[in-house]
């Protein structure tokens, strides 16, 4: 099921706010960004470990804030992750950045809720709906 590190499959995953990282993204943006990116990710992990509606309060939070660029990069990124990346049930712990032979690097550590880990090494149905380093970007 998950044959790359997390942090590859984030970065992947990451690609819309990716797109629009430049010269003069700061390292703070990149890091809030991240946030949004992890975020998504993991919401939609834990609807589907928990049958949860944690997305929709993700969304909620968003549009009280009135933050237009977060909620449309929310919008595209639970769209990749139901096209790309649906059965990864893999979520993100702790992360960080470093920088590397000038390259941005994302460290992640993967999180697995317990009956989803039971049920792929027993091979019974799974109860849901249908730590590594990768570098992200030259600085």
């Amino acid at each position: 099921m998950c044959k790359r590190k997390i942090s590859e499959t984030l970065i992947d995953f990451a690609k819309p706010f990716l797109d629009i990282v430049d010269d003069n993204t700061t390292e703070q943006e990149i890091s809030a960004g991240f946030i949004v990116v992890i975020t998504v990710w993991n919401s939609m992990v834990f609807d589907q470990w928990w049958g949860e509606n944690c997305l929709d309060k993700i969304r909620s939070q968003l549009l009280k804030m009135n933050d237009p660029r977060s909620t449309r990069l929310l919008e595209v990124l639970a769209e990749r992750k139901r096209k790309l990346f649906p059965h990864d049930l893999r979520a993100v712990g702790r992360y960080s950045f470093t920088f590397k032979n000038g390259n941005l690097h994302l460290h992640a550590e993967a999180r697995m809720d317990q009956a989803v880990q039971t049920a792929l090494r027993t091979g019974k149905t799974l109860p849901i709906s249908r730590g590594s380093s990768s570098p992200i970007l030259p600085r």
